[in-house]
């Protein structure tokens, strides 16, 4: 086989055990990697896991065709776990050189099981593996962490950590990786926290033949010039570029999704060039350079917040102030929290009692108004160490309405995963991505708002076209096939800002693997992928219930680009599953998978 290792390394962190998990070339062409392949491999055993944060949840780290291949934006590794937070698959990437040496070991990904006596890490080379001690790590930051796993092994080691968050089981608890690259959701550093295991780290270059390496590096080439050309927006403002964009569609929440309107120029992209000096980078053979460096004071440099973060520790609890989203972005990558859902939770905090429904100190509730920076930054650590308030707050948000028995609307999550920084009345086809998404509400497992912006190149392989933002009438089989595309996206382990069509795709796939493949295929594996992560979410006691969003995003909103508009999903909900061939009823899939 090529562009593939044909294999996955297991090992159990009880025993000290390990075993090669061989994979034939069928396999590869249903799933492709990366989180599919994690799907399948683990799938079975992981309906019957009782407890995701028990010794028996598997936890996976995964590659894809393309890791190492050189074509822009192959730089994502997946990482998968049943979540402690939802309580069904649980699914997340990110960036860097991670995936590039652990698929340079000679494995496409690794899959443990079990927990440590005490804590450890996982040290993976050409060589082979090692579970090395981390107690004198235990406690530290990620930072801290990643620094010290390199000066044991060396500076080229490529590492994922857990801050004190993963630790303590914050049930949003993040994987940071060396570079700067997080895998955010799903809570995937308590499942590190809940083994013992502080973090892993690869290093390796024996990466595998590409069938066709002339064709792949000519093709490769013409993905990054176009790449290149079109990529202006991100290379000059990143993902915070989109605060300015979205404002105006309305697709900006504010004050925990009760507000469309907010002094935009106070946090926007070309208000932190103005007035600081903002540096570009880029991830693994990426044209796009998104990532942005800020140097807030003459020794002092910062990752600027991606847009997620800033809306969500910034309008969304109220907060407008540049400087401060920098330095908490870097708290929460230092202490390992999914900047989404801390939002989100605090925000319902501030919420609740803003509207006078859950007095202060009730069931752990800290005193918090929006607004208040002091004390986000305060809660922020007492999360992390689930310390007082912190306790409750670490919850998230389904588990906090349930305990304050408040309205289960109020309450922003689908699934029981917060609802990103996209307000769904601004789009109804991202509204039923959010409803019907692998892993909860995600704005990445069917970005479909990129559609109606008019964003997404497409010749005609899909048939998306742009319409009527507040409808999908007549365009659901639209929303499925965005889905199903970026399940690709995930398997393959590309970067979503690419956007390639269908067509290059295909002929990337091919010249990597040897396999004649059509653009009917490759998006049928996704449809594959949509699939057998729903019917394992049936398995684990995922139903057509749980696809609704709540009320406190469904309501209409009194100014702003998505004043009045009131979300009422059924009818479309019926349609999707028709379409999908999922049951109405269990939600089950009908077609192999």
């Amino acid at each position: 086989m090529y562009a593939v290792n044909g294999k996955v390394l297991e090992i159990d962190l009880t025993t000290g055990e390990s075993r090669e998990i061989g994979i034939k070339e069928e396999e590869y062409r249903k799933y492709l990697g990366g989180t599919a392949m994690a799907c399948h491999l683990t799938g079975e055993r992981m309906a019957k896991v009782q407890d995701p944060l028990g010794p028996d949840n598997l936890l996976s780290f995964m590659t894809g065709p393309f890791t190492g291949s050189g074509v822009s934006s192959e730089g994502r590794h997946a990482v998968t776990a049943l979540s402690p937070l939802t309580g069904c698959w649980g699914e997340a990437t990110g960036g860097g050189l991670l995936a590039r040496n652990l698929k340079g070991c000679g494995y496409d990904g690794i899959i443990i099981t079990g927990k440590a006596e005490k804590p450890v890490y996982l040290y993976l080379s050409e060589g082979g593996g090692e579970i090395k001690d981390a107690s004198h790590l235990w406690g530290g930051t990620t930072h801290r962490t990643v620094e010290g796993i390199r000066e044991e092994t060396t500076r080229n080691t490529q590492v994922a950590a857990i801050g004190p968050a993963g630790e303590n089981l914050v049930r949003y608890a993040c994987v940071v990786c060396s570079g700067g690259g997080v895998a955010g959701r799903c809570g995937l550093g308590a499942v590190m926290g809940s083994k013992n295991l502080k973090a892993v780290a690869f290093r390796g270059r024996r990466l595998p033949y590409l069938a066709n390496p002339g064709p792949f590096e000519y093709a490769s080439g013409e993905v990054y010039k176009e790449l290149e050309f079109k990529g202006d927006l991100l290379k000059e403002y990143g993902t915070l570029g989109y605060i300015d964009v979205g404002t105006s569609f309305g697709d900006v929440p504010d004050r925990y999704f009760t507000s469309g309107l907010f002094p935009v120029e106070k946090v926007s992209a070309s208000t932190l060039r103005r007035h600081y000096v903002v540096e570009s980078r880029a991830c693994c053979y990426c044209a796009l350079s998104c990532k942005k460096t800020v140097h807030l004071e003459e020794k002092e440099k910062l990752r600027a917040p991606e847009y997620e973060t800033a809306v969500s520790l910034g309008p969304l609890l109220g907060i407008y102030d540049l400087e401060f989203l920098c330095r908490i972005n870097r708290e929460c990558n230092d202490l390992g929290v999914d900047t989404i859902s801390v939002g989100v939770s605090l925000g319902f905090a501030a919420h609740l009692q803003e509207k006078g429904l859950v007095p202060a100190g009730e069931e752990g509730i800290a005193p918090f108004a929006f607004g208040d920076q002091r004390s986000t930054r305060e809660l922020l650590q007492k999360i992390s160490r689930r310390e007082g308030e912190g306790d409750f707050l670490a919850e998230g948000v389904r588990r906090m309405a349930e305990k304050l028995e408040v309205d289960p609307g109020l309450a922003a999550h689908v699934k029981g995963l917060e609802i990103p920084m996209h307000e769904p009345r601004a789009f109804e086809g991202q509204a039923l991505c959010y409803a019907t998404g692998p892993r909860g509400a995600c704005h990445q497992r069917g970005d479909f708002y990129m559609v109606d912006l008019g964003q997404f190149d497409d010749p005609g392989e899909m048939g998306f076209y742009p319409g009527d933002r507040f409808t999908v009438e007549g365009r659901m089989q639209q929303v499925i096939h965005m889905q199903d595309y970026r399940e690709l996206f995930n398997n393959l382990l590309l970067c979503n800002y690419a956007m390639l069509p269908l067509q290059v795709i295909t002929g990337l796939l091919g010249a990597a693997t040897g396999w004649d493949l059509t653009p009917e295929e490759v998006l049928e594996s996704g449809r594959r992928s949509s699939d057998l992560k729903r019917a394992l979410n049936c398995e684990l006691g995922v139903t057509p219930a749980g696809d609704r969003l709540p009320e406190i995003v469904c309501r209409p909103l009194p100014e702003g680009g998505a004043a009045g508009k009131e979300l009422y999903l059924e009818q479309q909900l019926q349609e999707y599953y028709r379409l999908r061939e999922w049951d109405p009823q269990t939600g089950r899939p009908q077609k192999e998978c």
